[in-house]
């Protein structure tokens, strides 16, 4: 690689783990984080131009239909970076390296940092169903 490829993988790199702190503090002061998306349990929609307020019972009756979340939803684990982290190198040190690296390139991510974070909860029931 050329330098100056290198230096554009370094401040990239450098940017990653910067995020990951401030992340981290984040979740440790009990605030959701920038990349976290925060989802209401119910989700009114109303007709265009119009807000919850000033909407009428009418409109929000033919118009508004309620989500909720599903209960499955609700009850799978939410799993950090480094809950997954742990999970795999466990399953590394049992010998089941090759197998954890064929579970992340197999939800499109060739090392964890590189895992969506929609995919945690996947890998980590691929991952505990090693041992059996």
């Amino acid at each position: 690689m050329t330098k100056k490829k290198d230096m554009a993988l370094l401040i990239e790199g450098l940017r990653r783990i910067s995020s990951d702190f401030n992340a981290l503090a984040d979740e440790l002061e009990g605030k959701p984080s920038i990349n976290e998306e925060v989802k209401p349990a119910i989700t009114v929609e109303t007709s265009e131009g119009s807000t919850p307020e000033k909407a009428s019972e009418q409109d929000l009756a033919q118009e508004a239909p309620v989500t909720e979340e599903s209960p499955a939803e609700s009850e799978t684990p939410a799993y950090t970076m480094q809950d997954v982290r742990k999970i795999l190198a466990d399953k590394s040190r049992k010998g089941y390296t090759d197998k954890v690296k064929q579970i992340l390139t197999d939800h499109g991510a060739s090392k964890l940092s590189e895992l969506a974070e929609s995919e945690y909860a996947a890998v980590v029931k691929e991952a505990e169903a090693l041992d059996g």
